[in-house]
């Protein structure tokens, strides 16, 4: 027999004149069964071991050596490597470092962990396929690497899945979309969208910008990641008794957090807003605020500053504050013979009569408390126009019969009954 064989698969090659009376062996078992197998055969390996794969050759006196079905098969020109039964380790199918496409199935069992297998060249990494995952893989010239992604069995059933992947690894396993262009325009996107979803409406992005992206705001600075939705709102949240948490630089403390009761934390320290506004720590704080509410603020560590006269405090309770620079601006009108006193103006008022004169007291100042300081250059009255009683100190009305160029001095407070009210300067 005078024959020769192929580097990658083995095929029997006769030498020209010789092979008399075999050449129908020679093409049926030593080349027929070997392209055969290698198109479409199939190596179901059940050993719990690694297994070494090598080129057989073809010859035409073998008659069972290429089956198109085969078990635990060291013969390395099978398409499909099928790997089934029951596996107590991570196993490897080590595999000639010559051109070749497999096709390998990992179906092993296990009662505990899934074990993992690799298809690979002797002392090389190759490719890992998980329990349940199946790989397209062919040699590089360096190593066994996968033709297509590899995509295991969920751990867990669900409905309506239009697409799926799964992995077992020690490490991180990921799904990536890159753009590998560096364009003012370019960014890597994935995309949802629902029932009126259309190009340009009714979707969800989450993506990437590329190197050198440009456009006017965060959303499109260079290099920036993204979360946005289109035609609908935007919602962050969880579905479960869990909290929200906001991490900068890869900071062990939040920057900012919320809790799954709702509690909003910032650096960590908490801000409760229900309603109230309340504030924890030794802060400097400064309010700018508007409407009826309750501030409670630490003792003794804030500081309400600069209330001057555009600054009014209406309905508020403060708690333990420390109060500094805290001074009322007098208000002044200008000269004329008839006033209404309006406490938005100030709870001190220094009033100029010219000649004979009247003012008239506020109304509505239940609970408040006001100085008027009045100064005149002839006679005046005071007219009381709030709810209930003016009393004045000793039981009598004053009567101004001052000769000009004094100054009186009326301080009231008004309980909601009554109105009381005292005097420093006019004749009774």
């Amino acid at each position: 027999m005078t024959v020769a064989n192929t580097t990658l698969l083995g095929l029997v090659q006769p030498t020209t004149g010789s092979e008399s009376g075999v050449w129908g062996d020679d093409v049926n078992y030593g080349l027929t069964s070997i392209v055969d197998i290698s198109v479409a055969g199939t190596n179901n390996i059940t050993q719990d071991s690694d297994i070494t794969l090598s080129v057989t050759n073809g010859n035409n006196t073998t008659t069972s050596t290429f089956p198109s079905t085969a078990t635990n098969s060291t013969v390395a020109q099978y398409a499909v490597l099928n790997c089934t039964g029951i596996r107590t380790a991570n196993r490897n199918i080590i595999a000639p470092a010559s051109s070749k496409v497999y096709y390998v199935i990992n179906s092993t069992t296990t009662a505990s962990t899934p074990f993992t297998i690799t298809i690979k060249k002797s002392g090389g990494t190759g490719v890992t396929i998980p329990p349940g995952a199946a790989a397209l893989v062919a040699y590089n010239g360096t190593d066994f690497q996968a033709i297509n992604a590899i995509t295991g069995v969920l751990g867990f059933s669900d409905t309506n899945i239009v697409m799926s992947a799964q992995s077992s690894a020690n490490t991180y396993v990921q799904g990536i979309i890159q753009n590998t262009n560096s364009g003012t325009s370019a960014s890597s996107d994935f995309i949802v969208a629902n029932n009126l979803g259309t190009a340009t409406t009714y979707y969800g992005d989450f993506g990437i910008n590329s190197s050198t992206f440009s456009g006017t705001g965060s959303l499109n600075a260079a290099n920036a990641t993204y979360v946005t939705a289109t035609s609908g709102d935007l919602a962050l949240g969880t579905t479960t008794s869990n909290a929200i948490h906001f991490v900068v630089n890869n900071g062990a403390t939040d920057a900012m957090a919320i809790s799954s009761s709702g509690t909003v934390t910032i650096g960590g320290s908490a801000i409760s807003l229900a309603g109230n506004l309340t504030t924890t720590g030794a802060y400097a704080t400064t309010l700018a605020v508007s409407g009826a509410y309750t501030y409670t603020l630490p003792p003794a560590t804030d500081t309400l500053v600069n209330l001057g006269s555009s600054q009014t405090l209406t309905n508020k309770t403060l708690t333990n504050p420390t109060v500094t620079n805290y001074v009322e601006t007098l208000y002044a009108p200008s000269a004329g013979t008839a006033f209404t006193i309006s406490l938005a103006n100030g709870t001190i008022q220094e009033i100029t009569l010219n000649g004979n004169g009247t003012i008239t007291l506020p109304s509505s100042v239940t609970g408040k408390s006001y100085t008027i300081i009045v100064t005149y250059s002839g006679t005046y009255s005071l007219t009381w126009a709030g709810g209930g009683t003016l009393k004045w100190a000793g039981g009598t009305t004053p009567t101004a019969t001052s000769t000009s160029g004094k100054y009186d001095i009326f301080n009231f407070y008004c309980d909601g009954t009554n109105t009381y009210g005292s005097v420093y300067g006019l004749s009774f």
